[in-house]
Order: C-alpha cells, then sequence, then structure tokens
C-alpha cells in the first residue's frame, strides 16, 4: 500500500480519491483504515521526492 501511495502520487495516473475508494472497496473488511494511512504515507514519501 505504501509502494502504491507513492506510486500514484509520483505519476498522478489516478487521482487521490479514486485510488482511496479503489482500494477501500477492495481490503479486507476491519483494515480499511490501516491500508487508508498506509497509502497516506506513501503519498507523503513520494511529495518528499516531488
Amino acid at each position: 500500500m505504501i509502494a502504491l501511495g507513492a506510486l500514484v502520487k509520483l505519476t498522478g495516473i489516478v487521482s487521490e480519491e479514486s485510488l482511496v475508494k479503489a482500494v477501500l472497496n477492495r481490503v479486507p473488511k476491519g483494515t480499511e483504515e490501516k491500508n487508508k494511512q498506509a497509502l497516506q504515507v506513501g503519498m507523503s514519501i513520494a511529495e518528499t521526492i516531488l
């Protein structure tokens, strides 16, 4: 999830909103918040590169 968040931030291939929505629809119930946090970590790391 971290790598996916970074990839989306660096490439802009899909919107961050679309990414979060897609991921939250596919992860196991009860893990939504952790996965959302992992995406945010990846996006934050990518921001330091940009």
